[in-house]
Order: C-alpha cells, then sequence, then structure tokens
C-alpha cells in the first residue's frame, strides 16, 4: 500500500529531522514534501526558499546594451560622414580647440556656427556626453531602478543637456547685450563650440571601452581627461575675456562664477552625496 501511494502521489511526506542543513536564510517558506522545485532556489534544512537574483547593476547593463550600440553605432557613422565629406573643416575646428592662434583663421573658410560639420559633430556630442553622464550615474548607482525604462533616463539626461546648452548661449547673448560685449561673447561662444565638439569625439572613442569591458579604471580616466578639459576650456574663456580691453572684469566673474564654476560644483556635491 505504501508504495502505492509512492506511485500515485509523487510528493513523498517526510519529517523536517531528515534533512540535512544546506544554508541558512531569513525568509520562510515551510515545505514538507520531496519535489522538484524550478528555478535557481536555495534551501535550508528549514525548507527555506530564496530565490537567487542577479545583481541589480548587471541586470541593468545586460538589458541595456542594445540601445547604447545603436546609440554608439549611429555617433559613429555620422562621424564617418563628417570625415569624409568635411575632413579639411573638421582638422581645422580640432586645432582650433588646442592652439588658440588657429581660432583666427576659421571664418576664412565660413561661419563655423552654421555649417554642417558642425551640426554633425554637435549632434555627436549631445549623444555621447549624455551617454557618458548616463554611464557615470549607472557606475555610482545614482540612477533610480525600477521607476522608469532606463532608455527613457538617458533620454531625460538628453533633453536636459541640450536645453542646458540652448539656455546657456541665450543668457550669454543678454549679458552681450547688456554690457555691450557682442565680440568677446562671440569669441567666447566659439571657444565652447570647439571645446564641445572636441569632447564629443573623445566621449564617442572612450565610451566602448567603458561600457563593453566595464572597467572602473578606464571610466575613472575618462573623467579625470573630462575635468581637465573643463578647466582648460574655462581657462581659454578668461583669457578670451581678459584680451579685450573694453570687456567688463564684473562681466567676466559674473560669467565664470555662474555658468562655469557653479554647475561643477553642483555636479560635486551631487556625486560625494551619492557615493
Amino acid at each position: 500500500m505504501a508504495q502505492d501511494s509512492i506511485l500515485q502521489f509523487p510528493y513523498q511526506f517526510v519529517p523536517k529531522e531528515i534533512y540535512e542543513p544546506a544554508f541558512q536564510d531569513s525568509v520562510y517558506l515551510h515545505l514538507d514534501f520531496l519535489a522538484p522545485i524550478p528555478g535557481p532556489f536555495i534551501v535550508s534544512k528549514h525548507f527555506e526558499v530564496k530565490l537567487v537574483r542577479p545583481d541589480k547593476g548587471t541586470m541593468r547593463m545586460a538589458d541595456e546594451y542594445d540601445w547604447i550600440t545603436v546609440i554608439l553605432v549611429a555617433c559613429f557613422l555620422i562621424l564617418t560622414f563628417a570625415k569624409h565629406n568635411y575632413s579639411r573643416r573638421m582638422g581645422q575646428l580640432l586645432k582650433a580647440c588646442f592652439v588658440p592662434r588657429a581660432v583666427s583663421h576659421l571664418y576664412r573658410d565660413g561661419n563655423p556656427f552654421n555649417e554642417q560639420v558642425t551640426l554633425a559633430l554637435g549632434t555627436i556630442y549631445l549623444l555621447s556626453s549624455s551617454l557618458f553622464i548616463y554611464v557615470v550615474l549607472s557606475h555610482f548607482n545614482l540612477l533610480p531602478t525600477g521607476l522608469v525604462n532606463n532608455k527613457w533616463l538617458y533620454s531625460a539626461i538628453l533633453a536636459s543637456n541640450a536645453i542646458y546648452w540652448f539656455l546657456k548661449a541665450m543668457v550669454n547673448k543678454t549679458l552681450a547685450h547688456i554690457f555691450k560685449t557682442h565680440e568677446a561673447t562671440g569669441n567666447y561662444l566659439l571657444n565652447n563650440l570647439l571645446f564641445n565638439l572636441t569632447a564629443g569625439i573623445f566621449f564617442l572613442l572612450i565610451l566602448p571601452f567603458v561600457v563593453y569591458t566595464g572597467s572602473g579604471l578606464i571610466l575613472e580616466i575618462a573623467l579625470v581627461a573630462s575635468v581637465m578639459i573643463i578647466i582648460y576650456k574655462v581657462f581659454r574663456g578668461i583669457l578670451i575675456g581678459l584680451s579685450i580691453s573694453r570687456f567688463p572684469l564684473f562681466y567676466l566673474f559674473l560669467y565664470v562664477s555662474m555658468l562655469e564654476v557653479a554647475p561643477l560644483l553642483i555636479l560635486a556635491k551631487f556625486f560625494h552625496s551619492g557615493i
């Protein structure tokens, strides 16, 4: 009869004492039967069951390779287009970023603000810099998980980045109208444009190594390089202001403090509190 019961009922009920302890856990789900349990479970001596889930960071990065790859491929295609069609002009823009005297030669071949190569490289900057910010926030576990899809988080960062630079340009033009410093403001905006275009290419080249290797060292090197680029950009902007004899020092101090230093201090405070 006992054998027949076993054949009819695959779950054989037995006392708890025959089970040897395996792992301890704080979640108790008492099961008094022997049966195959589907999924990655850990069973303890009290028949405790715990579903083993991957780390949240691992799950996030594993799910986001697809759309990150699409963004990187799109940026490389745009860069290839710009390199193939505007190779000479692209070289002039990059050279002017590091060689101040080369800036005066940019207007000989046209207005750098109204060219297709500027639009292409500017698009790369917005896409790659926003992705870099997203990866940094993800690395320091500062992204909200489970509330909204990460693709939408990246979209929000991208939109915020674009709005920030648009408002920054509008503030520059407004202050130029107030202080009558149109020449200095134009040079300053050109300086920002050159550094943004160069930074976009830098982010694009470093991001594949950061994303697909998961190396924290590479990310930290990229962060240090980004900070150095920003500091050099601010220093170049100060030199541009000082080179104009009619440039008000109050305007220079106001601009550097409010639009360059203050955002960096806010970001530093944000990361310090998050870490």
